[in-house]
């Protein structure tokens, strides 16, 4: 039998807050979990929506039908918390893109500025999420956000079209 809680609605009594070495802390009912991972289930698109609280080795600890449910302070540790785990940069600009072998390597200016990353075999890197919006996953599993190629300069399109 499951101890798994929903948290559906305002009551359940608990609070987040973050330690000083960066840890995540989890209390509920007296009880105190530290190291706890937060994790959005799907659909992803539902960004605020069934936030998995997990123990340190993986246990499902609680579901969070709704941000709105949290006080605010709990709500605003967890939002920033997802947000650094989630973070997916925007590509603005493609510097360049060099190819040696079988890997490409990019250099791009994104939202959270310069970056170079590589990756091996491009079509099988490249994903359409949809029209006008690609997903890149570099050799180290980080993602970056292609989207809206009308708003690239001249020679990023000329890039991404050698590439694509």
């Amino acid at each position: 039998m499951s101890n798994l809680v929903y948290l559906k609605q305002k009551g359940n009594r608990f609070s987040m807050s973050f330690r000083k070495e960066d840890s995540l802390h989890f209390e509920m009912g007296g009880l105190r979990y530290e190291k706890v991972k937060l994790v959005r289930t799907f659909p992803y698109s539902f960004l605020d929506q069934y936030i998995s609280v997990r123990s340190e080795t993986g246990e499902e600890l609680m579901l969070i039908s709704n941000l709105n449910v949290l006080d605010d302070a709990s709500r605003a540790v967890v939002q920033e918390e997802l947000k650094q785990l989630y973070m997916v940069p925007v590509i603005e600009q493609i510097l360049s893109i060099r190819k040696q072998n079988a890997y490409y390597t990019w250099e791009v200016q994104t939202d959270f500025g310069r970056v170079t990353f590589t990756t091996e075999n491009a079509h099988e890197h490249i994903h359409s999420i949809a029209p006008d919006r690609w997903i890149i996953t570099d050799m180290d599993a980080r993602k970056f956000l292609l989207a809206d190629l009308g708003k690239l300069d001249a020679a990023s399109k000329r890039y991404w079209q050698q590439i694509n």
